[in-house]
């Protein structure tokens, strides 16, 4: 959630161990020498607090010894104390303002705390005082690469492999920056010549062989890049290695041409909140004690449960802190009924939903299958079941076994949830993703030991949790099916989740996004079972190997190849992943070359949806924006409030930015969280909802004005569950022209959206075949369909 650094730890070691190795050898006083000397090996055991420890007392013993500071600062950075590695180093230039490598190993520090602008002002002073600092270059290029202006980042790396080959410093790090920057631009020969020297430099390294690999391949040289995916697996086993291996041998490559597309059709909207009476405002209880919990929550979703064929909106809600209670209404979830006539009324006391607790997320799903949507609140201290019988609901968590409470951990903090019917039996099963080990008495304080400058902890200051999943009984009740099913020995930290069958073998499959961890791709066995595999199908990281702060996703087919593919919101400097659906199993980075990776990399994204907003028969991208923290602009160039992103599907693969065309409430800056996606007035354009961290709700309709058509599908199942969940569906048009869209309510950031199944058409008239696969087997086409209208398909009672 908060970002992870911008290169791996061990190539931090590696350098700094390196840097470590030219410390000066002065005299010194006999007690800072025997200090320094056990800190020099304690270091090299990778104590590094203790060492830390030492070369703290040996430049107290003597301090004009500059080769203690430096060792002190080190040990503090390598032990993650970087704060205290910036205070060190800050003091260190206090007495000597004029040595280049202090400077250098300020602004080291300064980057992997995310302070990017002081960094460079850091790096720049290095090499006034020693041009030739090729250490400092290299930094400052890996600054520059952060604030996206790569040409000068390019610029410092091409100098620091320059200076390194002139000093005879073998050297690889410039090298594999380079490399990736110029994978990043597309520019894959280039990327390989840099990649292909650090190579022969290190050998042995599994990540220099892997990042060799993806960019033969996007050259179109399979067989080298198989055989360097060879050797990296072989040196260590790397996990991405394996998986790109067994893509390529499964025959699933990941390079493809692409056409340019014409036009691009604009979107536009319009929001209708204020106007439409839906007047809620998130409420996280902030304070300056910055409990993890307050930036987190934000879930909206999006209900039918007067079953009158209009979409109704439910907010989940915070509570007081650090209590964790609705100790009043500002507090209370809140369930807005649609009007049909372009408004919304509060009906939460009616219809009992307030809730209770510090709430999440929320999913919608009918699982009683009585034809009324049901609802589950996913939160931090309470999880909720409300049952709903047509006008009002009750709250039956206890009784259907949903509390949520594990025996070894009691309550434990989730975030979203998904209805699925895993076991294709009928009945909607569900699945709770949970975040953290979290409780108000044990937050760390994190940031600047300054007035106003605390922050949100990053989320490697608290113990990740396991997912879990209930088998729906058919009664009523529900059982823990998490341990036996292979879902809760995996432990992460996770924020969204998506579902779709990802490898078309009739079972639907489970992604979590995880924070700052590998995310969860859980393949279902058929058999009751799950098979963790995001490594071996290349979702678990991104391209270089890094996860990310993985947030909202969405398990939706994009291109219309007849695959569901993934994408990823996370923060600002880390870009949404995009892993496009090879078949097979496999999936590859796309990326960069989607286009998405240099709009988004200035976006810290929550919420998101793949719908098709301007209905031409391709699916668009909408997101939330907005930083974690809300004072992050203390830290850096970075803000808090963003605006949403509406990101154009242009037919080739690749999304073009519209966001500054879709109108003047579009580009107001809050601080997003959730957003879910329905066609509130029914008009055949899907609109959207948002929730903001204490500001107004946002309700976007879709004011994009074309005459395309459309087709909206609602299924009511018989042999599967009543909501057609899982369902996947086919539809061709008149021209032959073919799209895949699949039933779900499991979309973005703890958030749950219409499960009608939508489909943009653009000029084309009458739909030739529409084809349903049931999650029960069944297989139903029907033909010569009636467009523009919402389209009820019943599941046939036989194959």
């Amino acid at each position: 959630m908060m970002g992870s650094c911008m290169f791996t730890f061990v190539f931090v070691c590696w350098w700094l161990f390196a840097v470590y190795s030219w410390l000066p050898q002065t005299a010194r006083p006999a007690d800072a020498e025997q200090h320094l000397r056990q800190a020099r090996a304690l270091f090299d055991q990778r104590r590094f607090a203790e060492a830390a420890v030492a070369a703290r007392l040996a430049r107290e013993a003597d301090p004009v010894q500059i080769a203690a500071w430096k060792l002190s600062g080190l040990a503090l950075q390598l032990s993650q104390q970087l704060p205290q590695a910036e205070q060190e180093f800050t003091a260190a230039l206090q007495r000597f303002p004029s040595d280049a490598d202090l400077w250098f190993y300020l602004a080291r520090v300064q980057y992997l705390q995310g302070s990017l602008k002081p960094a460079e002002t850091s790096a720049r002073r290095a090499l006034q005082l020693q041009p030739g600092h090729a250490d400092a270059h290299a930094q400052l290029g890996m600054t520059y690469d952060a604030l996206q202006n790569y040409t000068a980042a390019l610029k410092h790396y091409r100098r620091a492999i320059e200076l390194n080959q002139q000093q005879r410093r073998p050297q690889t790090l410039p090298l594999i920056y380079a490399g990736q920057l110029l994978s990043k631009l597309g520019r894959f020969a280039e990327a390989l010549e840099y990649l292909s020297q650090a190579a022969i430099i290190n050998p042995h390294s599994s990540e220099i062989r892997l990042s060799r690999g993806r960019a033969l391949e996007k050259l179109g040289r399979v067989a080298e890049a198989e055989r360097e995916y060879q050797q990296a697996a072989a040196l260590d086993g790397n996990p991405q290695a394996i998986g790109n291996l067994e893509r390529l041998r499964a025959g699933a490559v990941a390079g493809r041409a692409t056409t340019l597309s014409s036009s691009i059709t604009p979107i536009r909207f319009r929001n209708i909140a204020a106007q439409a009476h839906v007047d809620f405002a998130l409420r996280n209880h902030a304070s300056g004690r910055k409990y993890q919990v307050e930036t987190m929550t934000g879930g909206v979703a999006v209900i039918d449960y007067d079953n009158d064929g209009w979409m109704d909106i439910y907010f989940v809600n915070g509570a007081q802190l650090p209590e964790m209670k609705k100790t009043s209404p500002q507090f209370w979830n809140r369930l807005y009924r649609n009007n049909r006539d372009g408004t919304f009324s509060d009906v939460t006391e009616q219809a009992g939903v307030a809730g209770e607790g510090y709430g999440m997320g929320a999913a919608v799903g009918d699982y009683d299958n009585d034809g009324d949507q049901d609802l589950f609140v996913a939160g931090v201290n309470r999880n909720i079941l409300f049952r709903n019988d047509g006008h009002a609901f009750s709250d039956v968590t206890e009784r259907a076994g949903l509390t949520g409470i594990d025996p070894q951990r009691g309550k434990m903090w989730s975030v979203a949830a998904a209805w699925l019917d895993y076991d294709n039996d009928g009945d909607t099963d569900l699945f709770v993703v949970n975040y953290c080990k979290w409780r108000p008495e044990i937050d760390p304080y994190c940031g600047a030991m300054k007035e106003g400058w605390r922050t949100y902890c990053f989320p490697d200051r608290y113990e990740g949790l396991p997912n879990q999943l209930f088998r729906n009984n058919g009664d009523g009740t529900f059982t823990d099916v998490s341990a036996e099913s292979g879902i809760s020995k995996h432990i992460g930290k996770g924020m969204g989740v998506a579902i779709a069958d990802a490898d078309d073998d009739g079972f639907i499959d489970v992604f979590v996004a995880n924070d700052t961890l590998p995310n969860f791709l859980f393949r279902n066995n058929g058999r009751g079972g799950f098979e963790e595999i995001a490594f071996t199908a290349c979702v678990a990281v991104n391209d270089y190997g890094k996860p990310v702060s993985s947030m909202g996703v969405d398990f939706r087919d994009y291109d219309n190849e007849g695959r569901p593919d993934l994408i990823v919101s996370a923060l600002e400097g880390e870009t949404f992943p995009v892993f496009r659906n090879l078949g097979k199993g496999f999936f590859t980075d796309e990326t960069y070359s989607s286009g998405l990776g240099l709009e988004t990399v200035k976006r810290s994204g929550w919420g998101l949806g793949i719908f098709d907003f301007n209905n031409d028969g391709f699916k668009d991208l909408f997101t939330v924006n907005a930083h974690v923290n809300d004072n992050i602009e203390l830290y850096n160039q970075q803000t808090y409030r963003q605006p949403n992103s509406i990101f154009a599907n242009l037919k080739n693969g690749t999304f073009a930015d519209m966001s500054q065309a879709a109108g003047p409430d579009f580009q107001t800056r809050q601080a997003h969280r959730g957003c879910a996606f329905a066609d509130f007035n029914n008009d055949g354009k899907i609109d959207v909802v948002t929730t903001s961290l204490n500001e107004p709700a946002e309700l976007f309709i879709n004011d994009s004005t074309n005459e395309h058509h459309w087709l909206m599908i609602r299924l009511i199942g018989a042999r599967s569950n009543r909501d057609g969940l899982g369902a996947k569906i086919k539809l061709t048009t008149a021209s032959g022209a073919v799209q895949f869209n699949q039933a779900t309510t499991s979309v973005g950031y703890a958030s749950s959206s219409d499960s009608r199944v939508h489909f943009g058409l653009g000029k084309e008239k009458v739909v030739r075949s529409l084809e349903v696969r049931w999650s029960s087997g069944t297989v139903q086409v029907l033909r010569e369909v009636a467009v523009d209208r919402i389209l009820t398909i019943k599941e046939a009672a036989t194959r």
